[in-house]
């Protein structure tokens, strides 16, 4: 299934792009799945993967979640508090 992964911030700028589309054969894809064919294709990534926040249909999701036809995905790195 062809999956479109939306991306924010670094993992915008390292990968060059706002934008991955993915495919996955597996026929009950996870988001550990899906996080691993995004290394396969954007290397670049593998080191702010580790600790990425994955939106699903817009709520977080654990990396067991399955990865239905059509879900909308979110790939956001770690956000740091600002100054109090």
């Amino acid at each position: 299934m062809k999956i479109k992964i939306l991306l924010f911030a670094t993992l915008k700028m390292k990968a060059g792009s706002d934008k991955l589309e993915i495919d996955l054969e597996s026929p009950n894809p996870t988001v550990k799945d899906l996080l691993d064919e995004v290394v396969r294709i954007k290397p670049m990534l593998e080191s702010s993967l580790g600790s990425v926040l994955v939106a699903v249909n817009k709520e977080y999701a654990p990396k067991s979640q399955l990865i239905l036809d059509g879900d909308e995905i979110a790939l956001f790195p770690p956000v740091s508090g600002g100054e109090e």
